[in-house]
């Protein structure tokens, strides 16, 4: 049998960040059963977790059984799958998510993936170091972060599997003028309460609003904080107060078109991002775009259609794998029968 388990590693890029997320990060490490019984070196699949997903909720069976060491077994046995490494790391803190992009108030987390990570496992454990021997995967905003990382770094990666990502099409933060409106009339409204206190309250009054929306059991309040944690990762602005996050204000006269952008690109701006992975001339290995038919998210269904369809006309060799279930009701099963085995017969082994 294979072996799983935790570590704890220093992040240097998370480092001095502005909102006191911590340089020391948590991670899984599943061996394969090979692994204490040869020499040998194997690929690595860097699993990127979903907003505010624990890892536990991989390792736990929290997703209809769904556990990365017993899951990844089974497709071995079965023969669907090869064996490899899986690393995972934690990327959950009170703003319930990094949105895997490098932010002064949060810090450097595209680096802390693609630098410090990677690094620490090549230095750690018997892998192939090399791009054809590593992996991405993730979901919904995991999903966002490995498809994202995988195109801008193709020197590190060579393929990539992105399950229900957080991608818009081409009608970008328009999917989402509700949720936009009803998080900066909140957001006004607290900014003034902020104005009237000193730093030590205002730093404690701002983890407690995010807190209780994204903890709260209303979609409607949580998707508020969610979208404050986007703009903390695509807008930061250390010379504004405390917690320094530009947000489009509803009183605004005149939209700000840097700012839209900022939004617009953090999950959109697809032909510019595809423009660059083909000019860079190294092409993936895979690229699959998967979401669940019923995938509560509406949204996220055409971003995935749009994206493929980009895809196809740029001539970028991909798939588009559309199961059965909603965003999480199938996951677990998706996880285990189509992203295991697709990613570990798409890497090179040794």
């Amino acid at each position: 049998q294979g072996r799983l388990m935790c570590r704890s590693m220093t992040a240097p890029s998370l480092s001095q960040n502005l909102l006191g997320v911590s340089a020391r990060q948590e991670i899984v490490v599943y061996l394969p059963p090979s692994y204490g019984a040869t020499n040998r070196r194997f690929p690595v699949l860097y699993f990127l977790p979903n907003f505010k997903c624990d890892l536990w909720r991989y390792t736990g069976a929290n997703f209809q059984g769904f556990r990365f060491k017993e899951s990844l077994e089974r497709q071995i046995k079965a023969g669907a799958a090869r064996e490899m490494i899986i690393v995972a790391p934690n990327t959950v803190h009170f703003l319930g998510g990094s949105w895997y992009r490098n932010s002064p108030l949060t810090g450097n987390w595209e680096d802390f993936v693609t630098r410090d990570l990677v690094q620490y496992v090549d230095a750690q454990f018997r892998t192939i170091p090399s791009a054809e021997s590593r992996g991405l995967a993730g979901h919904g905003v995991g999903g966002l972060g490995a498809l994202e990382l995988a195109l801008k770094h193709p020197d590190l990666f060579g393929s990539v599997y992105a399950m229900s990502p957080a991608i818009f099409d081409e009608n970008g933060v328009g999917n989402l003028r509700t949720l936009k409106d009803q998080a900066a009339r909140a957001w006004q409204a607290n900014l003034e309460k902020w104005k009237t206190m000193d730093d030590g309250a205002r730093r404690r009054s701002f983890r407690d609003y995010i807190q209780t929306r994204l903890n709260s059991p209303s979609s409607a309040v949580f998707l508020e904080g969610l979208f404050v944690s986007y703009a903390a990762a695509v807008a930061p602005d250390p010379s504004l107060p405390y917690p320094h996050i530009r947000l489009p204000l509803p009183n605004e006269r005149a939209a700000d078109p840097q700012l839209a952008l900022l939004f617009e690109n953090g999950m959109g701006g697809w032909k510019e991002k595809l423009q660059k992975y083909l000019a860079a001339g190294r092409p993936l290995r895979a690229i699959t775009i998967e979401y669940g038919r019923n995938d509560e998210y509406e949204w996220i269904r055409r971003g995935a259609d749009y994206v493929s369809g980009l895809m196809h006309s740029l001539s970028i060799p991909s798939e588009l794998a559309v199961h059965d279930g909603g965003h999480e009701s199938a996951l677990g099963r998706r996880l285990e029968t189509a992203m295991l085995p697709a990613i570990s017969n798409s890497l090179r082994h040794d």
